[in-house]
């Protein structure tokens, strides 16, 4: 799982706090098409917040440099939660004639609590 230092995650919650929010992305550029950067941001459910996730990458075939994946935060008042698992790629596929396409795709794993119990460990607990 990834998280971020100073942000509580699924360790600091009881299990019956968790809920599973799961996604999966899937980017594809044709043949004969230029390069592209590609990405989508995958929200958790309204009123929660992300205390853990992680990327399982199921396919990628010609892309340039590592995927862009990062947490996705909202600002309330003076914090910013993590509701959200940012995906992105450069998709870079042949442009001859009859060359490949590009693809990238893979499912997002996430743990959520309701944002109020949320709060209540951010600023009661002890951060990491």
């Amino acid at each position: 799982m990834s998280m971020i230092a100073g942000f509580p995650d699924s360790p600091d919650f009881e299990p019956g706090q968790l809920r599973d929010a799961d996604a999966r992305w899937s980017f594809h550029r044709d043949a004969n098409t230029s390069g592209k950067n590609v990405g989508q941001d995958f929200m958790v459910p309204e009123g929660s917040v992300i205390v853990d996730f992680e990327t399982h990458e199921t396919s990628r075939f010609n892309t340039k440099g590592e995927p862009d994946i990062r947490l996705v935060f909202e600002d309330r008042g003076p914090v910013r939660i993590p509701n959200g698992v940012h995906v992105g790629i450069r998709l870079t596929p042949d442009d001859y004639p009859g060359g490949a396409g590009a693809g990238f795709t893979g499912d997002i794993k996430m743990k959520v609590v309701s944002e109020a119990d949320w709060f209540t460990e951010f600023l009661n607990g002890d951060p990491h």
